[in-house]
């Protein structure tokens, strides 16, 4: 499968693997133009990145993410383990920022990510983060959100009273 962004295009996968792929998916292709699709394949065109250098370390953010001047890019150095994401539930992850250490925690999150679309093709990434940080707690940080900071102080202001 390629893909044609501005200045060059790159290979995701051959094309009877991607055809494999696109077949697993059980989402509506059709809905807001192949959305469920490009979330799910977007997730995969990360290791063209470690193609061209695989000493990358990778944040990959969402265009819808606003960031504010203080974010803390600079901590992500400070991540041991080799993927980091924040959570939505007890059964969701947010896919919206993820971070990368290396090309193995890639290669590993992306072996699993193929298999748990082969497993289920109703599945989202969403869904398959959380189960990737449930199979695999050593190899992930769970990122703070403002939501979990909230629910956090109001936990701990409600033990004080």
């Amino acid at each position: 499968m390629l893909f044609r962004s501005g200045w060059h295009t790159i290979e995701i996968f051959p094309e009877v693997q991607f055809r494999e792929f696109k077949n697993s998916i059980r989402h509506d292709l059709a809905f807001r133009d192949g959305y469920w699709f490009k979330v799910l394949v977007r997730l995969l065109c990360i290791k063209e990145i470690y193609k061209e250098d695989s000493q990358a370390k990778i944040l990959q953010i969402e265009a819808d993410v606003r960031l504010f001047k203080n974010f803390p890019f600079s901590k992500f150095h400070e991540i041991g383990e080799s993927i980091a994401f924040p959570l939505h539930s007890e059964h969701q992850g947010v896919a919206s920022l993820i971070y990368f250490k290396n090309i193995k925690g890639y290669e590993l999150f992306e072996m699993n990510f193929i298999d748990e679309m082969k497993k289920d093709g109703k599945t989202n990434d969403m869904e398959i983060l959380r189960k990737f940080s449930n199979r695999f707690p050593n190899q992930v940080m769970i990122l703070p959100t403002l939501s979990s900071c909230y629910h956090a102080a109001n936990e701990s202001n409600s033990l004080r009273a």
